[in-house]
């Protein structure tokens, strides 16, 4: 080795050192290093043939052989003094940088890697790189540090999110060490996004134990005062992607986070998601200002997984001033599906089976069923005739049963009976679990539609286009062309538009997973809840069971429709880009003046709304049991003797206020009043008392 190779040695060396300190940040410059990342080896091989050739043609005292090799050794003294000599050298250091830098990479990446594991803060974890997974790493990336856990070696994504600067371990994230390894104890968020629901809720149990073990949340005095505020410690937020609704409601019973304040563990299913995003936002938009007297009758195309999470959504939200329920027509192909919905849900639809329509079956549903308080009930419950009467279902809605192809002449019958309705608006919503299948369905149902004759009624959605809404979630040239054909005009009375929804990376974005405006108002809700009603301890939302965080999200969830009653509009939409949300609690305040009345028609609106979420849950109406004789009223006996009688009836999920709104006590009116006050502080909404002679 010659002195002239010493010292261009040593400045390769110093690359390499400053390349292994900054690697993360020229991870960044995409452009060129994607492309060499992908090209190293046949870089390395023009190179190489390149000082071979350099080498020949400048040879003049040695071989050809050996002033290449004198080249590709930078001996300086013993390369010709030529232009070809000079080329030579310099693609030989280039060379040289491209083999030390694949050098970091094999030896010394995994240790680099390892030391900024061991100092990392305040990161987020992910867990599987999937699309999804890497959705959320593009939309993180330059706001929060990655930790990336994929058990994938030949992962495609692997070389993007290193170019984003994430630092990825490909190992399995459920194994114990692996886990360790990406520190969830100093972590904010853990996302579980792999394919599997199994491997998801592993993954979550193992950070939440590893989390609890390595940095406990400090023990609180059960004799301080109740009223000092409680010691901040670090949070771990952890989410888990879930397929199955019934592995949900199972793993959420384990109650990760009651048993331990330091972590907080939501499950979220995308279908639902997909449902409430829907029904929120493009359904909630397209509603007229004034329904009248009609009443909205919901028809589902399929009933596969995404057609029975609408079904419950629309039951569990979809309450209007009105104050009727919905009516749903499922029209499905597999009467499996129908048992197995109803097995779990038997509180969904009333039982109807000794009744006559006068239209087709399925499509007439009878008037009475839309009232809460109405004669009608669901199978699984019969009210004495002398007993107080309780609600026992959700929506008025019946099955049809149809072939394959759903839309049929009996289904096309069906729409056209219900287009010459008066009381009724008609919203078509295509859902089967196949996309070509959806748009195929939806392409002949808008043909058949708009080639029908006007009847004797006007059209329900007057001079706007009856909605079609289509489930589209991975197709995006399908998307795009479900849009493109509404621009085709229609010569029928009837014109119909496509509005695709369940897009999935609209649905599973940070800001619909983590950081909605739902569940900040979630939030605001049960704080104000338990401020009010002295239950300090359930004020901390990591606290919550995973059942107590659903029924706040279901409350915030149905904020748009309570603002209808208002006619004020409650905005829960949300930008697919993380951070992009604003906070909705800064601002100028609006003021509106209301009625008393109207102010009592929200608070019922409500309180249909959680009567549904009850009965969907699997709660009933019982009257409440006396105390026992001999209580001195206010006395502490009597607190105990009515904490037992409350837990107790929760065990079998029983509550005496399953009833219609006349029926409710004050105390429990006042409750509805008191989350509506809590909505109009968070979109800053100031509500004025008027007397209804002003």
């Amino acid at each position: 080795m010659t002195e002239g190779f010493d010292w261009i040695l040593v400045i390769l060396v110093i690359a390499l050192v400053v390349f292994a300190v900054a690697q993360q940040h020229i991870l960044r410059l995409r452009p060129w290093w994607r492309w060499y990342r992908r090209h190293v080896g046949l870089t390395t091989l023009l190179l190489a043939i390149a000082i071979l050739f350099l080498g020949f043609i400048s040879a003049t005292d040695h071989s050809a052989v050996m002033t290449a090799v004198h080249t590709f050794k930078l001996n300086l003294q013993d390369v010709p003094k030529n232009s070809c000599g000079t080329l030579g050298l310099g693609c030989a250091v280039i060379l040289w940088t491209v083999l030390l830098i694949e050098l970091n990479f094999v030896l010394l990446s995994d240790a680099i890697q390892a030391g900024q594991l061991r100092w990392v803060r305040n990161h987020v974890i992910i867990c599987g790189l999937g699309d999804v997974g890497m959705q959320l790493v593009r939309q993180l990336h330059h706001k929060k540090k990655i930790v990336v856990i994929e058990k994938d070696p030949h992962n495609t994504y692997l070389d993007d999110a290193r170019e984003l600067g994430a630092l990825v371990l490909v190992r399995d994230a459920t194994d114990d060490e692996t886990m360790t390894m990406a520190h969830p104890d100093r972590a904010v968020e853990l996302f579980g996004m792999t394919g599997s629901d199994n491997t998801n809720a592993a993954v979550v149990a193992l950070a939440t134990s590893i989390a609890c073990k390595l940095d406990p949340a400090p023990k609180t005095d059960p004799n301080a005062d109740p009223n000092t505020p409680r010691p901040r410690h670090r949070v771990l937020r952890c989410f888990a992607h879930m397929d199955n609704p019934e592995l949900v409601e199972a793993t959420s019973k384990l109650s990760y986070s009651s048993q331990n304040s330091r972590v907080e563990v939501e499950f979220f299913v995308p279908q639902e998601l997909a449902a409430t995003e829907m029904l929120i936002g493009p359904l909630a938009d397209r509603l007229p200002r004034d329904l009248g007297n009609r009443t909205l009758h919901f028809v589902l195309f399929g009933f596969g997984q995404q057609g029975q999470s609408l079904a419950l959504q629309i039951g569990e939200l979809v309450h209007l001033e009105n104050r009727k329920r919905s009516r749903v027509t499922i029209v499905h192909d597999d009467p499996k599906q129908r048992e197995s919905f109803l097995s779990r849900y038997p509180a969904f639809a009333p039982d109807l089976s000794q009744r006559q329509p006068a239209g087709p079956k399925g499509w007439d549903l009878p008037a009475l069923a839309d009232q809460w308080d109405g004669p009608y009930d669901a199978p699984i419950h019969r009210r004495s005739p002398t007993s107080r009467p309780g609600v026992s279902f959700v929506c008025n809605a019946a099955f049809v049963e149809a072939g394959s192809e759903l839309v049929c002449d009996d289904t096309i019958a069906g729409v056209e009976y219900l287009l010459d309705r008066e009381d009724c608006l008609p919203i078509l919503v295509v859902c089967t679990d196949d996309e070509s299948h959806n748009a195929n369905l939806t392409q002949r149902l808008r043909d058949t539609i708009e080639m029908l004759e006007k009847g004797p009624v006007a059209s329900p959605w007057g001079d706007d286009k009856i909605p079609i809404f289509v489930s589209v979630t991975q197709h995006i040239a399908l998307h795009h062309a479900i849009i493109e054909s509404n621009k085709q005009a229609s010569d029928g009375p009837y014109r119909c538009e496509l509005i695709p929804w369940a897009k999935t990376d609209q649905v599973l974005c940070y800001n619909a997973i983590a950081a909605s405006r739902q569940r900040e108002l979630a939030i605001d809700i049960n704080g104000s809840y338990s401020q009010k009603y002295g239950d300090e301890a359930r004020s901390l939302w990591s606290e919550l069971t995973y059942w107590e965080r659903h029924t706040n999200l279901a409350a915030a969830g149905h904020a748009p429709f309570k603002g209808r009653v208002l006619g004020h509009r409650y905005d829960l939409s949300h930008s697919a880009d993380a951070g992009a949300t604003e906070k909705t609690k800064s601002g100028t305040w609006t003021e509106l003046r209301r009625t008393r009345k109207q102010l009592e028609q929200v608070a019922e609106v409500e309180h249909n709304r959680w009567i549904a979420e009850r009965l969907l849950t699997g709660w009933r109406y019982a009257p409440l049991p006396p105390l026992p004789p001999g209580l001195v009223e206010g006395s502490k006996e009597e607190d105990a003797a009515k904490s037992a009688r409350k837990k107790a009836t929760t065990q079998r999920k029983e509550r005496h206020t399953i009833v219609h709104w006349k029926d409710l006590p004050k105390m429990e009116e006042d409750k509805d009043f008191d989350q509506q006050t809590a909505i109009e502080k968070f979109f800053h909404v100031q509500i004025v008392r008027i007397d209804p002679q002003e």
